[in-house]
Order: structure tokens, then sequence, then C-alpha cells
């Protein structure tokens, strides 16, 4: 299952440090980084998972976490890159604002897990179906443009 993405920040930040206009302005800005603080990390700009115009990101803050790295979003410590449903209330209330909207991303996927083997039981297989199928639609409505 895949989710569509988007690069918010926080109208405060946009204030001090302007807005981007091009993916390859992101390279002057804060960037959030969504794993290890001291890996490189690359934002992909085209639609097909792994392809796409790279830009190199950097930012002095990241975290393994979407609330953590929504919350750093939110206090205007610079661009995020996050799952459209997660931040859709705090675009839609104003605490941040979407950029390079014009710039598709890949979308992300969204997995289940569960123990491998003999932990994997029917009763398991149909709680992840059901999940699944509610979560997809789900996402579908939630992903629609905002209006």
């Amino acid at each position: 299952m895949l989710t569509r993405r988007r690069r918010p920040s926080a109208p405060s930040y946009l204030r001090a440090r302007g807005r981007p206009n091009a993916p390859s302005d992101l390279r002057t800005h804060e960037c959030l980084v969504h794993g290890e603080a001291n890996a490189s990390t690359v934002w992909r700009f085209g639609m097909d998972p792994g392809k796409g115009v790279p830009v190199p990101v950097r930012g002095r803050f990241a975290a393994n976490n979407s609330e953590a790295v929504a919350l750093m979003a939110r206090q205007g410590l610079g661009v995020a890159l996050l799952a459209d449903w997660f931040v859709r209330d705090d675009i839609k209330r104003g605490r941040l604002v979407p950029l390079l909207e014009d710039f598709v991303t890949p979308p992300a996927p969204v997995f289940a897990l569960s123990p491998p083997g003999r932990f994997s039981s029917t009763t398991v297989r149909a709680l992840t179906e059901h999940l699944a199928a509610g979560l997809a639609a789900r996402l579908e409505r939630k992903s629609q443009p905002l209006g």
C-alpha cells in the first residue's frame, strides 16, 4: 500500500527563512530528516519510487518517528517530508504550510509487521487483511486534494 507525501513547514520558519520555489532550493533550507541524523538524505521528485530527480537535503534535526518530525516542523525548525494524511489536519488549521506542491514525490509504502513462522496464524492474517483494507480506504479519502 502507498501513501502520498507532502513537504510542509511552519509559517514561522517560512517568515524567517523564505519559501523554497523549486526542489533545488531545499539545499539551502533546514530539512527535518526522518532517520539517522548523520546519514545522507536524498528526497526524490518524480512519481517512480527509486527514480526521479534526487535532491540531497540536510538539517540540524532528525528523528526516526513521524510524530517527532511533525512536532519539529510545527515548532518552525525546518521543512519536513511526511505522509499527506499525517499532516492534513495541521495544514487545514494553518499550523503547517505545504511547499513545492507542483513537484511530486514518490509515494511512501505502509507496512504491517507480524512475527514470522509459527506465530503466523489465520487470525493474524485475517486481522492484517482487515486493517489493510480499512487503512487503504482511509488513506484514499484523506489523500484527496485539500478544498
